[in-house]
């Protein structure tokens, strides 16, 4: 069942996210979508650890060092593979907030998570793939 509510959230934050980031100055914009892509896996990290399963919180460590290093790919490279693997790490977050207790068979985030962050994500994502490939196309 979706989460209607959490959804609607969700996709408030993130546009509310692309508004206010839109208003910086470009030198700011660069390291702060890396940061909070890089930021996304300590939820898991607190919600294993507030639900006291290390086994989880060990797996989600693991999975986390994925999306630190896409982030961290973005920082260190701010061409236009920097903006392709930002865009793919918000995606592919957004998929795994959506698929996580599938993915991996434990329940550690509230219930309404996968729809809020899935949403922001989903997003954030397509907003900076949307930027990357319009400046693609134009040079």
């Amino acid at each position: 069942m979706i989460n209607f509510i959490a959804l609607a959230a969700g996709i408030i934050v993130a546009v509310v996210i692309i508004f206010q980031f839109n208003q910086l100055e470009s030198t700011k914009i660069k390291w702060i979508y890396p940061l909070i892509l890089a930021t996304l896996p300590a939820y898991y990290w607190i919600f294993a650890i507030y639900v006291v399963n290390y086994d989880a919180l060990l797996k989600e460590v693991l999975f986390g060092t994925l999306f630190i290093a896409a982030a961290l790919l973005s920082f260190r490279f701010s061409s236009s593979f920097g903006r392709l693997a930002l865009g793919a790490g918000f995606v592919i977050h957004a998929l795994y907030d959506i698929a996580h207790v599938k993915l991996s068979g434990y329940s550690i985030a509230p219930i309404w998570w996968p729809e809020f962050c899935g949403a922001v994500d989903m997003i954030l994502g397509f907003y900076l793939l949307w930027i990357h490939f319009a400046n693609y196309r134009l040079s």
